[in-house]
């Protein structure tokens, strides 16, 4: 940083003296950033030398350490989650201390760990609910989560939305989580699915008077058919809504078929009788007349899932409503059942050390706390010296030990540096000063070579520092050149500011203000005014610390020009344009590998539901046969024939195994079949990545000539702005032709449309090439995303 100090010899120009220092330590960075090319050599031989003197130490050691962090974190990410809960819950003294030991309690016995047990207590609080109810409510919630295999505080909160849209008091939880399971165990769909059709169905159906029971077992009997999730919840939804208020022609139709959907007080009424009195004005149609009055009645989108309830009929789904208004202890059961393995015995061996790594954590958690409090009081302490300075110093410090930490996997170093400059502040990249700027971006450049992983966060991160630094640019150059002061005045004015504020003689204090109301006035700007100049003098620095500044006696900087702020603002546009390209390459270079990964994740996806739905269906198959079969030895048993009798028991003995296998196979199937999703929707987000690439990269090229949109709508822009600009072009060359020659003003006015003409004739050609591989790519993508729609 090139600085100028000027005042007496006080506190302080030794504070200015210390900033000093800084510029030796910036000459320093400039040497460490030439020793760098030597740094990957250099490690190499380090790393080898280090592996020489013995992997065993350095295994043990990391080992312990690693350990000792283990233990630590699991303590602390309790701390954290149980923190949340009470903050949402309100929840403080002995009610908090209740939450924490059940949480732990349950964290200590179950296959879920304290910290899975307090997320769902989370989300149980974000319902409203409190200590009590919340407590009562967990072994349901982790009943369902291990029944419906899927996370604590999903379950918690698909249970506590479900409920609170039907208006159910807390105390009903446990219910609530065993209609949910038992609808997963005697139906084609899952707690997951369930949850997202209650999503939409619940607040209609609990304002029209239908209860919990009655609307899953609606879902159950959709699910059964292939509606599921959204697309059974969302139609079905609406449908209610039509017949709370019927057209001319719906009750025109009702009227006609005896078709009566209230009682005689205006209550809806039961899905039972609903459907009961639909089958009773459907009776004797054909199958194009009642599709055609379901239409009417339901509307299109929805008339086929009261064709699904009909065919179900309703003696059916009262028998499914009784059936889940009675199934208590299901969740409890299914959840028992899907844990009688070795992996459930593992899992819940795994939230046993969870609970012993949190008990030796909390032992260490005060001194860690006691230790981070030390440190934030010394970097306090810093603060006063000056903030920005000290921030970075720190930084730069922290670029030295990172590069040290990296020495021995140094693979790794362009990826740490680019993990690094994002986290560095602000402008984190030019933190490190720009002496340093070309290490830092080979560092990013080789990053994104080698990295797979297409990263349009930190592109949007780039550019939106790039903003930043732009805004504070342009308001800095719009405002010095309104100031009507030079330099000097202006820092004489800032240590007035000081000294006044330091002073405690009234006669001072108004020689002072004197003083600075004359450099005001000459100014230009008002007291606000320039305020906010030095505001944005100061942001500025704080982000360049390689700019040209004077430090007053006070130890305040002042910018000299905003040169070295308009080379950030190339750079950060440079870097955004590279790291574009590089992605772009990477998607025309795997495009097609990325494809064939979607697609085989979508047949993986397929055969796994396909392998979930048969066991499903065999299990009710073998359901339906114990029936019989029970129903058929207590026959035989009544007649006295023994021999038959202990045949059928033998039957019903190999039905019972085999449905106790079945279970289990159900239960690892459903959990292929999660994590065959799973895979499928990050399969699917890579090739979204891809198709984002080329307007990101659009984008960046847009900007250039002050557009913004897509690659086709920016190339739209671009071709209506240039023949706007050719015509402005056009009219001067008439004139020029006309009077032979051009003024000074219409010549420079040329030469700069002729200058942004070419600007953006090279966008256009950009745009153009990104088009012709995008659509090629796109309809690619499109082709094999629409298999996985149908």
């Amino acid at each position: 940083m090139a600085v100028a100090v000027g005042g007496a010899a006080n506190g302080g120009e030794i504070r200015a003296r210390m900033m000093l220092d800084l510029k030796d330590f910036s000459q320093k960075m400039e040497r460490a950033r030439k020793e760098m090319k030597d740094t990957k050599e250099k490690s190499k031989k380090t790393k080898e030398s280090i592996e020489k003197m013995g992997k065993g130490a350095a295994v043990a050691g990391a080992a312990m350490v690693g350990g000792f962090v283990a233990v630590v974190k699991q303590a602390a990410d309790f701390e954290q989650q149980m923190s949340k809960v009470k903050a949402i819950s309100g929840a403080t003294g002995d009610d908090f201390q209740r939450l924490n030991e059940t949480a732990r309690h349950l964290g200590a016995v179950t296959k879920f760990t304290a910290t899975q047990a307090g997320e769902g207590m989370e989300y149980l609080a974000l319902a409203g609910w409190k200590t009590n109810d919340i407590i009562s409510a967990m072994p349901g919630m982790l009943n369902l989560a291990a029944a419906g295999a899927l996370d604590l505080g999903r379950a918690a909160d698909i249970v506590s939305d479900t409920m609170q849209a039907f208006g159910l008091d807390a105390s009903t939880a446990t219910h609530a989580a065993d209609v949910f399971a038992y609808a997963q165990a005697n139906a084609n769909t899952n707690v997951e699915q369930m949850g997202e059709a209650m999503k939409y169905l619940s607040p209609i159906a609990h304002a029209l008077g239908w209860s919990l029971e009655e609307s899953s077992a609606a879902t159950m009997s959709l699910a059964n058919s292939g509606l599921k999730g959204s697309i059974a919840g969302q139609a079905f939804a609406s449908s209610l809504a039509r017949l709370a208020k019927p057209t001319k022609r719906m009750a025109g139709l009702m009227k006609k078929t005896g078709m009566e959907f209230f009682d005689a007080q205006g209550k809806m009424k039961g899905m039972p009788e609903l459907v009961a009195e639909i089958e009773k004005g459907t009776k004797g149609m054909t199958e194009q007349q009642r599709s055609a009055a379901l239409s009417v009645l339901f509307g299109a989108e929805a008339y086929k899932h009261w064709a699904i309830l009909l065919d179900t009929g309703s003696g059916k789904l009262k028998d499914m409503t009784k059936n889940l208004q009675n199934c208590g202890g299901t969740a409890e059961q299914m959840s028992k059942t899907m844990i009688d393995n070795l992996y459930g015995s593992i899992e819940i061996f795994k939230s046993g050390v969870s609970e012993v790594a949190i008990k030796l954590g909390n032992h260490f958690i005060p001194s860690i706390r006691k230790g981070v409090d030390a440190l934030t009081k010394f970097v306090e302490g810093l603060g006063k010296i000056d903030p920005n300075k000290v921030e970075i110093f720190l930084k730069m410090a922290g670029t030295a030990v990172g590069i040290l930490a990296t020495a021995g996997a140094i693979s790794k170093l362009a990826g740490a540096l680019r993990t690094l400059v994002l986290g560095m502040g602000p402008i984190g990249w030019v933190i490190t000063g720009l002496s340093v700027l070309g290490s830092v971006i080979v560092g990013v450049k080789t990053a994104t070579e080698q990295s797979k992983t297409i990263d349009l966060e930190h592109i949007k991160e780039l550019q939106d520092k790039t903003k930043k630094v732009e805004d504070l640019t342009s308001q800095y150059d719009k405002m010095r050149d309104q100031i009507k002061l030079t330099n000097p005045e202006l820092m004489h004015y800032r240590e007035l500011q000081q000294d006044a504020a330091r002073e405690t003689d009234p006669k001072k204090i108004e020689e002072y203000a004197k003083e600075m109301e004359g450099l005001e006035k000459k100014s230009g700007l008002s007291r606000e005014q320039l305020k906010k100049f030095f505001d944005v003098n100061d942001d500025l620095i704080g982000i360049l610390p390689e700019a040209e500044v004077k430090i007053d006696k006070h130890g305040k900087a002042l910018l000299e020009n905003s040169k070295k702020a308009k080379e950030c603002v190339d750079q950060l546009k440079e870097l955004a344009e590279t790291e574009a390209k590089n992605a772009l390459i990477d998607v025309e270079n795997n495009y097609d590998k990325h494809i064939r990964d979607y697609e085989a994740a979508l047949k993986d996806t397929s055969d796994a539901a396909q392998t979930l739905n048969d066991k499903r269906i065999e299990k009710k198959g073998i359901e339906r046969d114990l029936v019989k079969l029970e129903d058929d030895l207590l026959e035989r048993q009544k007649k006295g024939d023994k021999s038959a009798a202990i045949q059928y028991k033998q039957w019903i003995g190999e039905k019972k195994e085999r449905l106790n296998t079945l279970k289990k196979e159900i239960s690892s199937a459903n959990e292929n079949h999660k994590v065959a999703t799973e895979t499928l929707q990050t399969k699917s987000k890579t090739l979204q990545t891809d198709k984002e690439v080329f307007n990101k990269l659009a984008q960046i090229y847009l900007e250039q000539v002050g557009l913004n949109g897509a690659a086709e709508e920016g190339l739209e822009q671009v071709n209506k702005k240039l023949e706007g600009l050719e015509g402005e072009k056009k009219k001067l060359e008439d004139i020029k032709k006309k009077k032979g020659s051009l003024n000074e003003k219409q010549q420079e006015e040329l030469e700069g449309l002729d200058k942004n003409i070419q600007k953006h004739k090279e966008v256009r050609g950009k745009l153009e090439g990104i088009i012709k591989t995008q659509d090629k790519v796109n309809s690619k993508i499109d082709d094999a995303t629409a298999k996985g729609n149908i």
